[in-house]
């Protein structure tokens, strides 16, 4: 978001992909998507909670995490003043360059906006094993060029942070709808299996 004392410019709301682990609320980030379902009136409340006069001290480009109840209501978490995972997909999605928006906001340049959603894109973070791949070297030596040929996707292609034959993954999507999305996404997953991989997760 880039925010002004007089006037918040929302340039996306996301949805966040988690997974509880246990009883005890150990969370796992994944990703998320964006633009969310309902993003227009989402927009409309959020603007109307952040006139509250706390926010009046923000400014720049920042994140702020917060849940939607099932009656509507927001409630804030958290707000993050630096790049956050969604900017992956944000860069996807709208007719401006974001990374031009965060340095006029540094500069002051508060040039009127109009923010359309052109695409939509699924982020997510994807663990995998293979029996046949040990570490980088043999990744690397072995079908990497093919992959990043094949998977435009890659945020960062698969790679083994211990060495070992387990390997992550970061894509992000960039599709009509959330619909063309899911499918290309079902596409790479399948393309990683051909190529002996095994899903890890998400699942």
């Amino acid at each position: 978001m880039n925010f002004s004392i007089d006037s918040p410019i929302i340039l996306s709301i996301n949805s966040q992909t988690v997974n509880f682990k246990n009883p005890n609320h150990e969370s796992e980030y994944f990703g998320g998507q964006t633009p969310v379902k309902d993003a227009q009136n989402i927009c409309i409340n959020l603007k109307n909670a952040i006139k509250y006069p706390k926010f009046s001290k923000f400014t720049g480009y920042f994140g702020i995490d917060l849940i939607r109840k099932a009656d509507l209501q927001l409630y804030f978490i958290e707000i993050n003043p630096r790049l956050t995972t969604s900017y992956i997909g944000l860069r996807n999605i709208i007719n401006q360059n974001p990374a031009k928006l965060i340095l006029n906001s540094k500069l002051n340049i508060t040039d009127s906006l109009k923010i359309k959603y052109l695409n939509f894109s699924l982020f997510s973070r994807i663990e995998l094993s293979s029996k046949d791949l040990i570490s980088n070297k043999g990744l690397y030596e072995g079908i990497m060029s093919k992959l990043i040929k094949e998977v435009p996707e890659f945020v960062t292609p698969p790679i083994s942070l211990n060495d070992s034959n387990h390997f992550s993954c970061f894509i992000a999507t960039k599709t009509r709808d959330l619909e063309s999305s899911r499918k290309r996404f079902i596409e790479i997953t399948q393309y990683l299996t051909k190529l002996g991989f095994k899903i890890l997760k998400p699942i």
